[in-house]
């Protein structure tokens, strides 16, 4: 193209104003429109053509209907144009029915759950949006454990039964978290995805799918958080084995490793309800063999900047191997849980979802990791019987409650009867049920608690007591047994309570001991007016 051609620009200008202003008449617009489309043409066809003002001719009438349709009557525009005011003025109803009736009939709009229709369930009861939007705005369950990719809907989204069996988990976790009755609608997708399941079963390369299995896992998971029977609970767990193990094992589901987690995650909640061992293990997920060497972990909060000092920490040195350990991962574990509320790293969040599990598998199978049932008898610091379960049973609850985030009151209920059970053995425990007036030296007690000892003990107590929130008579032996220990080792602040639980866990989250001190201090109070004069050995003293 020439420099002249190159440096032509070609200007579309369009005037709008009041119709009071002066406007061109027809025979101007259609000059001025022939002018610059012919203009156009010859610039697009004529690289060597150079601009100069062109002449219009007689024959423009020719060029007319190209641009323009035929031209309306003044007189008929403006009536309808009058028309068209008197209609914005006198009928407003119209123009909001005319508003709705357009929202109302866009059948793709992207404001919907499933624009495009692309889910396989119905979408016209409003109780199963409610659970579509509940699922993408506040369902937290097992987020960072069991889906550290952050990829399980879309997994879901390929099989009508896992979707079903998640929307069923949803809606108890919905009931749980708002107190809103959506029972029934559990119970609904749990049969849809039950009768999909049904169905495959008798179809042989459906029966092992890992849709199939991702299906059957949801359903063993949902059941656990239900009031099912131990009966109807097992009866998935088994057929969530049976159909692994006809498959291959776990390592045939190793090509997805979002089934793969889901049945591991399902399998270790099972297990921990009912107090059996795991049947499943992730394949890359070693079990914990290894003594660690150091005394304690170093942990820091990288968004609060908050220091963990070995010297405030209780030390596990003189601690049997599995409680050891215990304290040790669960350290390290709420630490990243922190880190990964600020910043959802998928990395960090996939090795916290593999330690997590490994903890709660080595809790659930010390034998199969190697780690055996070791008595506090061995330990100097740890007289009395062995803690090492009650530690086992209390991490549990502070996985489930904070780093799992689930909220479903029959897992809590179920293990803190458990904690209850494994506490009531504890010979330093029984210990303070003895009377009061029984003569004890004032230098040394039998079963003495030392320091270390005496903040884990609170710690597991103080779990026990927090998982039995709806459990009234739970409720009221863990705090009974917690006043006791603060009034015999002179923990009688509330300040100084929350220090002793700190040293053992010291970013565990959401420590509101308000409650608790409340009804200890009713304790405190119970136990001087029942006996304001102890006497020990020669030493008589007025509380």
């Amino acid at each position: 193209m020439s420099q002249s051609a190159s440096q032509s620009h070609l200007h579309f200008v369009t005037i709008t104003g009041p119709g009071s202003m002066p406007r061109a008449d027809s025979d101007g617009h259609q000059s001025l429109r022939s002018l610059v489309m012919q203009s156009y043409a010859r610039h697009k066809n004529d690289p060597n053509w150079k601009f100069s003002p062109a002449s219009i001719s007689t024959d423009i009438k020719t060029h007319v209907t190209r641009f323009k349709t035929a031209k309306r009557s003044k007189p008929l525009k403006r009536s309808k144009r009058r028309k068209k005011a008197d209609s914005t003025r006198n009928n407003p109803v119209r123009l909001r029915h005319i508003a709705s009736a357009t929202s109302a009939l866009s059948a793709h709009d992207l404001d919907t759950v499933d624009p495009f229709q692309t889910l396989s369930i119905d979408l016209s009861e409003s109780e199963t949006l409610s659970l579509l939007q509940y699922y993408h705005v506040s369902f937290t369950a097992n987020s960072y454990a069991c889906n550290p990719e952050g990829l399980w809907f879309s997994t879901a989204l390929m099989d009508t039964a896992i979707l079903h069996a998640t929307l069923a988990l949803v809606a108890i976790h919905w009931r749980d978290t708002a107190s809103t009755d959506t029972s029934k609608l559990y119970l609904k997708h749990r049969g849809e995805a039950m009768n999909i399941i049904v169905r495959r079963l008798s179809v042989a390369d459906q029966a092992v799918s890992e849709a199939t299995i991702g299906a059957v896992a949801l359903l063993s998971s949902s059941d656990n958080h239900f009031d099912w029977s131990p009966e109807v609970q097992l009866q998935h767990s088994l057929g969530l084995a049976r159909c692994i193990a006809l498959r291959g094992g776990m390592k045939s589901l190793s090509t997805n490793r979002q089934i793969l987690r889901v049945a591991g995650w399902a399998d270790l909640l099972h297990a921990a309800l009912h107090n059996t061992k795991p049947r499943l293990e992730l394949p890359f997920v070693s079990a914990m063999t290894e003594r660690s060497a150091e005394g304690t972990i170093k942990v820091t909060d990288q968004g609060a900047k908050i220091p963990f000092h070995p010297s405030d920490a209780v030390r596990v040195q003189h601690m049997p191997f599995a409680m050891a350990q215990t304290i040790q991962v669960l350290r390290e574990l709420t630490g990243t849980k922190l880190s990964l509320l600020k910043d959802r790293n998928r990395e960090v969040c996939q090795s916290f979802s593999n330690s997590l599990w490994r903890l709660e598998y080595s809790i659930l199978s010390p034998q199969s990791s190697g780690v055996g049932v070791d008595s506090l008898q061995d330990a100097d610091q740890f007289p009395g019987a062995s803690l090492t379960d009650c530690v086992g049973t209390a991490a549990l609850i502070l996985s489930y409650s904070s780093l799992r985030d689930l909220v479903a009151p029959v897992l809590f209920n179920k293990l803190g009867s458990r904690l209850k059970s494994q506490l009531s053995h504890i010979n330093s425990l029984e210990d303070f049920e003895t009377a009061k007036s029984e003569k004890r030296s004032k230098t040394t007690r039998p079963h003495a608690l030392g320091e270390d000892e005496l903040s884990i003990v609170l710690w597991v107590l103080y779990l026990g007591w927090k998982s039995s929130a709806q459990n009234r008579s739970n409720r009221e032996w863990f705090s009974s047994r917690v006043a006791r220990l603060c009034w015999q080792n002179e923990v009688l602040s509330e300040m100084v309570l929350l220090e002793r639980l700190r040293r053992v866990i010291p970013f565990q989250q959401y420590l509101d001991l308000k409650a608790l001190w409340n009804g200890i201090e009713q304790s405190f109070i119970s136990e001087i007016s029942a006996d304001s004069v102890y006497t020990e050995g020669e030493y008589s003293f007025e509380i």
